[in-house]
């Protein structure tokens, strides 16, 4: 083989060489890129370990290639992390903790509804109850008649008192009460008469 088939040969054979290594560059390039979008998805998951671990990953491939500058960017990135997790954790219990007041919040509030609902009900209630007035009217004069009678029949005056307590009878049965509320008046109408 002569010198310039030599030369030609060493040539070829660096060319190959430099192809190889360029090819060499590409894929781990490629895989450094690959590598930095899988920790950039897992840190858009929150999955913040795995997220450094990747950066760190892609870190050391960048220095392998020379590219000290991103290799550089990617540590520090992979070492924020850990800052983005406790971040993200503080941001969770404040809204844990929003959450619980607003639910706090309202379970008092539907209290204080049901309260006021339950209120107005009884309210309601004591209406329905309550006597009209006309009614109410003949309550308030049967107390009154009652006492009369009892302070005529204390005084002597028995045939004034027996009025009273008739009169009194007349009034329980347009008022409608019952027959136990009737009995012991009757009695003392009875006990006077004789």
């Amino acid at each position: 083989m002569d010198w310039a088939e030599r030369k030609k040969q060493e040539r070829l054979k660096r060319m190959q060489l430099l192809q190889a290594k360029k090819k060499e560059e590409e894929r781990m390039l490629t895989d450094a890129n690959d590598t930095m979008a899988l920790a950039k998805n897992a840190f858009s998951k929150n999955k913040f370990s795995k997220a450094a671990e990747l950066y760190i990953k892609s870190s050391k491939i960048f220095e392998t290639l020379g590219w000290t500058q991103q290799a550089e960017m990617l540590l520090k990135e992979a070492s924020d992390m850990e800052i983005k997790k406790k971040e993200l954790e503080e941001k969770t219990l404040l809204q844990e903790e929003k959450l619980r007041l607003e639910k706090e919040h309202y379970e008092i509030r539907a209290q204080e509804i049901l309260a006021e609902k339950e209120r107005l009900k009884q309210l309601e209630e004591e209406l329905r109850n309550r006597p009209s007035p006309e009614l109410q009217l003949k309550i308030d004069r049967a107390v009154m008649i009652e006492e009369k009678a009892k302070n005529l029949e204390l005084k002597g005056k028995t045939a004034k008192a027996l009025a009273r307590y008739e009169y009194l009878i007349e009034l329980f049965h347009e008022i409608g009460y019952d027959s136990q509320k009737i009995k012991p008046i009757q009695e003392k109408i009875n006990s006077l008469k004789n």
